[in-house]
C-alpha cells in the first residue's frame, strides 16, 4: 500500500471544500498585504474580504484574488510578512501608553503589543551605526502608534491599519543615501499609526 499524500489544493477541482479554511486565511492574508502596499483601496478590500469569508469552495476564494499576479493561494509564499522573524525584545502595554527608546531596544528588532492604550516608538537619538535596519512589529488594539524616526531614515510600511488612519511626516531619502531603515509591521485596529521625522 503506497503512502497517502495531501493533494495540492491548486490542483483541486473550483467546486472542493478542501483545505478551505487555510487557503482562507491565506487569501485574507493576501488581500492584507495587497491593501497595506496600496494596491487595493478601502472598499475593495472590504468587498474582498467579504467575499473571501463567505466562499464556500477554493474555486470562489481564487475568484476573489483572480486579477492578482500569478502567486499560488496554496503557497505559504504567498502569506505577507505581517510579523519580523528577528529575534528582539517583546514589549506588552494593558490599559495604558508605553514609550520605547533607543536603549530599550537590545538588537535591531522589537515587538510591540499595545491594548488600550498609545504607544510611542522614539527612534530619534539611537546610536546605533548608520546603515541599521529596525524591524519592528506594532500590534495595537484601541490606542494610537505613534514612531519617530531621524532624518535621512527610509520607512518601509508592510503594517496594515483597520478603522483607523495612517499619517506619515517625513521625507523618503533618495536610495543609496539614506542613514537607517526601519520596517514597520503587524496591525492596527481602531487606533492611528503616525510616522514623524524628529
Amino acid at each position: 500500500m503506497g503512502d497517502i499524500v495531501d493533494p495540492d489544493p491548486e490542483d483541486l477541482p473550483a467546486d472542493s471544500r478542501y483545505g478551505l479554511p487555510k487557503m482562507r486565511e491565506r487569501v485574507v492574508r493576501m488581500l492584507a498585504r495587497a491593501y497595506a502596499d496600496g494596491d487595493l483601496d478601502l472598499d475593495d478590500y472590504e468587498e474582498r474580504v467579504r467575499r473571501a469569508e463567505n466562499a464556500t469552495t477554493t474555486g470562489e476564494l481564487r475568484a476573489v484574488v483572480a486579477d492578482f499576479p500569478d502567486v499560488p493561494v496554496a503557497s505559504p509564499s504567498a502569506t505577507p510578512d505581517l510579523v519580523s522573524d528577528r529575534a528582539g525584545p517583546f514589549y506588552l502595554t494593558l490599559l495604558g501608553d508605553r514609550e520605547i527608546l533607543p536603549d530599550d531596544l537590545e538588537h535591531d528588532a522589537a515587538a510591540v503589543l499595545s491594548i488600550i492604550g498609545d504607544v510611542t516608538v522614539d527612534l530619534s537619538r539611537t546610536r546605533a551605526m548608520e546603515g541599521t535596519s529596525f524591524d519592528i512589529t506594532c500590534v495595537s488594539l484601541l490606542g494610537d502608534m505613534k514612531v519617530i524616526v531621524p532624518p535621512g531614515t527610509r520607512v518601509v510600511r508592510k503594517q496594515v491599519s483597520l478603522i483607523g488612519d495612517f499619517k506619515r511626516r517625513t521625507t523618503q531619502p533618495e536610495p543609496g543615501t539614506e542613514r537607517f531603515t526601519v520596517v514597520l509591521r503587524g496591525f492596527s485596529l481602531l487606533g492611528d499609526l503616525k510616522i514623524t521625522e524628529a
